[in-house]
């Protein structure tokens, strides 16, 4: 994980609502997997979710 996505203000202000501090996050270990099913062509434009969640 790069850590300084965990200082972007959206992202740092969800894991603070949780209780996680960037101290507590585990690094250079598997923390999930995933079966990708299928792949969609995605532009660099930000979407309605991804500005929504850069409200929050």
């Amino acid at each position: 994980m790069d850590m300084e996505y965990c200082e972007y203000p959206p992202i740092k202000r969800v894991l603070q609502k949780h209780g996680i501090d960037n101290a507590d996050l585990p690094l250079g270990v598997v923390v999930a997997t995933a079966e990708l099913v299928e792949c969609h062509l995605i532009s660099n434009e930000l979407s309605a979710a991804g500005i929504e969640f850069g409200k929050n």
